[in-house]
Parts: structure tokens; C-alpha cells; sequence
């Protein structure tokens, strides 16, 4: 409430406005204020501030991402990585999203590649980490797949070979 006040003062510095919206965002979910939370992130995108700049942006944009709105998180992403005054932290996260909408989407190998982008060129062990824990996800759901495919085939052709013809 009281960061409320701060933002309702005249005249109030945008970096004290800044650091106000900052404190709501975080805490408006906790008390079940989601839209609230978005709005004051929505505001935070424009801010000089990089640091809170960068966490709104990624922020709205993993919301898209869980809400299966992956051709406008996808056009945000492209946006996102061309702004130079992204912080490392949250653009290794956005790869890590753009990895998740490749997956969610059924295009495995780019899933794989953008995520072994992030394995061999951020610095910080916790998102190669977490990019590792999803590369072995995906590999292990490759595993699965190719299983069921053979159990699939061999229960279908028993020990004889599928055999392609081409079309004429």
C-alpha cells in the first residue's frame, strides 16, 4: 500500500517511481494481484534502469510463453536480443524460453541447439545448468520416442523391414 502512496505523490522522481513499481510487481502475486504485478512490469519495460528494464521484459515475456502464445514471445525474443543493454542474466533466460517454445512446439534440433548456445557461451553455471538438465529432458524424450516408434514398427511388421517405395 504504501509503495502505492509513492506512486500517487506529484511529482515523484521516475527512478523513485521506478523502484516503487519495482516493489508491487514483486509483491502483488504474493497477495494474488497477477494483473497488478503485469501492469507495473508492463510500466518497468520503459524504465532507464536496466536492471528492471530487463527483468519486465523477460518477465512478460515467460508469461506469454506459459500462456502458449509462442508466435508473439517468439517476435518479442527477436526484440529482446537486439537491444545491447539486455543484462546477460535475463538474455540466457530468454534462450532458455526460445529454447522451451522450440520444444513445445516440436522442433527438437533448434530446442537442442539454442540450448547447447547457452551450455558453451554463458558464464554462469546456474542457466548452463539448468540448460544441461533440459538438454538431457530432451534427449531422454528422443530415447522414448525412437522405443515406442521400434515397438511400434516391430509389433507391426514383426522381424521383416519396412520397405519404402517411391512414388510414381
Amino acid at each position: 500500500e504504501s509503495a502505492l502512496d509513492v506512486l500517487r505523490t506529484d511529482g515523484i522522481a521516475r527512478q523513485d517511481a521506478d523502484e516503487a513499481r519495482y516493489f508491487i510487481a514483486h509483491a502483488a502475486p504474493g497477495i494474488g494481484e497477477n494483473e497488478l504485478a503485469m501492469q507495473q512490469y508492463e510500466m518497468l519495460t520503459k524504465s532507464s534502469n536496466p536492471d528492471y528494464s530487463s527483468e519486465a521484459r523477460y518477465v512478460i515475456l515467460e508469461q506469454r510463453v506459459k500462456s502458449g502464445f509462442y508466435d508473439e514471445a517468439e517476435r518479442m525474443i527477436l526484440d529482446y536480443i537486439q537491444d545491447e543493454s539486455v543484462d546477460d542474466y535475463y538474455l540466457a533466460k530468454t534462450y532458455l524460453l526460445w529454447a522451451d517454445i522450440y520444444y513445445q512446439t516440436g522442433n527438437m534440433l533448434q530446442a537442442k541447439q539454442t540450448l547447447q548456445s547457452i551450455v558453451d557461451n554463458y558464464e554462469g553455471e546456474d542457466l548452463k545448468s539448468l540448460a544441461r538438465q533440459k538438454l538431457d529432458m530432451i534427449a531422454q524424450k528422443e530415447a522414448a520416442d525412437l522405443e515406442q516408434e521400434q515397438l511400434f514398427r516391430s509389433s507391426r511388421y514383426g522381424s521383416e523391414e519396412e520397405i519404402m517405395l517411391p512414388a510414381m
